[in-house]
């Protein structure tokens, strides 16, 4: 069970956390990512970084300060890839205020709740799991 409220805890919405769409597949909306699943994004993210840096090197002058930022910035966000634990499938949800679909489709999350902003009606939205 998914729970949608706005920040001020007027509007809320319950939603089962498997949907059908339209060709009536399930689709699941909160995944737990395994400890592998984890790492594999993580190596992923870091490695994309790494590869920028490293193609960074061949920008004369400017390599100087690319390298360690890009350095710096592959530890940061592998780092931040390792720490995403729920994976959030938005699509087709409606926010609970306005009634229009958000616009996110995945995200990734570090905890079990998630926090994104309707375009429409400006309203925050709080996402969380229900058992």
């Amino acid at each position: 069970m998914i729970e949608l409220a706005t920040e001020d805890g007027q509007f809320k919405t319950q939603i089962e956390s498997s949907d059908k769409d339209v060709q009536g597949h399930a689709i699941q909306r909160v995944t737990v990512l395994t400890p592998s699943e984890r790492q594999l994004g993580a190596l992923k993210t870091g490695g994309l970084w790494l590869a920028a840096t490293l193609i960074s090197v061949l920008i004369p002058v400017l390599h100087f300060f690319l390298v360690p930022l890009g350095f710096g910035l592959t530890c940061f966000f592998t780092y931040k890839a390792l720490k995403q634990t729920h994976v959030f499938q938005l699509s087709g949800l409606k926010c609970p205020k306005c009634q229009t679909e958000l616009r996110e489709n995945t995200i990734r999350s570090e905890g079990e709740s998630l926090k994104v902003h309707c375009f429409s009606c400006r309203s925050g939205i709080d996402i969380c799991t229900r058992v």
